[in-house]
């Protein structure tokens, strides 16, 4: 229902959804709609049982997305994997500037592609 609201939104700028296990296809579905929103500038969603799908998901909403400012991702389950793809989704990113992942799954192979894509945001 928020990702179908999204869509329409042009006045919400931040949505705070921490810990309501949201879980990977609602952050899919909210992901699909940023992809198109232009207000939301700040998204948290702190500690909602998010994996590596959810993770992709958002990458290819930063692709596209020039309003999002802040991600915060923090106390999820986002891997490697997750880690890889959201530098991948930074890398032709111009807006956000705030990043969280504390408390995931990421080791270093992680880190150290979402380092190596910052070098290029």
């Amino acid at each position: 229902h928020i990702a179908e609201a999204l869509k329409a939104n042009a006045t919400v700028t931040q949505l705070e959804l921490r810990c309501n296990e949201i879980g990977d296809g609602g952050v899919i579905r909210l992901a699909n709609a940023l992809a198109a929103n232009a207000t939301v500038t700040s998204l948290s969603l702190w500690d909602n049982q998010l994996t590596n799908a959810a993770a992709l998901a958002l990458a290819d909403m930063l692709k596209v997305n020039a309003s999002l400012t802040t991600l915060e991702l923090g106390s999820n389950k986002i891997g490697d994997a997750g880690a890889i793809g959201l530098g991948d989704g930074l890398k032709g990113n111009a807006s956000l500037k705030f990043l969280s992942l504390q408390c995931n799954k990421i080791a270093n192979p992680g880190a150290l592609g979402l380092a190596k894509a910052l070098e290029v945001n």
